[in-house]
């Protein structure tokens, strides 16, 4: 599948608009956020990119790493919420949406 959304270095309300274009800046950040901490593979993977908490501007790397797990943004109308985490066929595991 390929990306409609390349990454950047952006700040986190600015990802987060494009996930949750409905929302004001800040639960738009919120939203993102609860996912990201609730997909514990990727937040080993963000960490290990150098990402803190406290962080305002995601790399390009944390970028693609939240898209490669979350779902391109721009695919995403309206947004889902996280349901589990599911096994990818040959994969580690990825946090799946409910569409």
């Amino acid at each position: 599948m390929t990306m409609l959304f390349h990454p950047f270095s952006m700040k986190k309300s600015e990802l987060a608009l494009l996930y949750f274009p409905e929302s004001t800046p800040a639960v738009g950040t919120n939203r993102l956020m609860r996912w990201v901490h609730s997909c514990p593979p990727l937040m080993e993977e963000l960490e290990a990119a150098g990402y803190h908490r406290s962080q305002k501007l995601l790399m390009s790397r944390q970028v693609s790493l939240i898209i490669r797990h979350l779902g391109d943004p721009v695919r995403r109308n309206p947004p889902e919420p996280i349901e589990t985490h599911k096994p990818v066929s040959g994969a580690s595991y990825l946090c799946q949406q409910i569409i």
